[in-house]
């Protein structure tokens, strides 16, 4: 396959994206959604999706984190149906094919899954439980939610009094996995 992740990371329109949303969090003092995140995001869903033995394919789980929080550039509320159609646009300029398009589009539109029980999953092993009531088919879109949620380091953060997530949701303990790097 094409990497298209170094594809996308050199195309102009996703570099003014992310300096945009780079310049709009600048004073942010909750989490930040740039490089660090996305890449944070794309190492634990692969590497859950690994130790829970979902079927995925890495090169999508990158695409997909590099743009999921992309939308945010117009705003927090429903920022997953903005970051879907901005990747789209940008997956076409860089001719990602219309099937990688489809599922890594069915991760950003995931993201942000609701789901109160997947804040409560703190490890791989509740992790692996919680995919056996999970169908087949939704099970990587339910572990790359959950990696976007449990990558946050609340146990570490300075503005976690001020946070509006629920105690339930912050993560109080670091989960370990390795980093990927583009």
């Amino acid at each position: 396959m094409k990497n298209f992740a170094k594809l996308l990371k050199e195309n102009e329109d996703y570099k003014a994206y992310m300096k945009q949303l780079a310049e709009l969090e600048q004073d942010r003092k909750f989490c930040r959604h740039g490089e660090d995140h996305l890449m944070e995001v794309a190492s634990l869903a692969a590497w859950a999706a690994s130790v829970c033995r979902v079927p995925h394919d890495p090169d999508i789980i990158i695409l997909a984190a590099m743009l999921h929080d992309i939308g945010r550039v117009y705003g927090n509320a429903h920022h997953d149906e903005s970051s879907a159609k901005i990747a789209q646009e940008l997956m076409v300029q860089i001719r990602v094919p219309e099937d990688i398009r489809v599922r890594v589009l069915d991760l950003i539109e995931a993201h942000r899954n609701k789901d109160p029980k997947k804040y409560l999953i703190k490890t791989y092993d509740q992790l692996r439980d919680a995919l056996e009531e999970v169908s087949e088919v939704e099970r990587l879109a339910f572990v790359f939610a959950w990696a976007d949620n449990r990558v946050r380091n609340c146990y570490e953060c300075k503005a976690t009094a001020e946070c509006y997530w629920s105690e339930s949701r912050k993560n109080k303990e670091p989960i370990y996995y390795e980093v990927f790097y583009l």
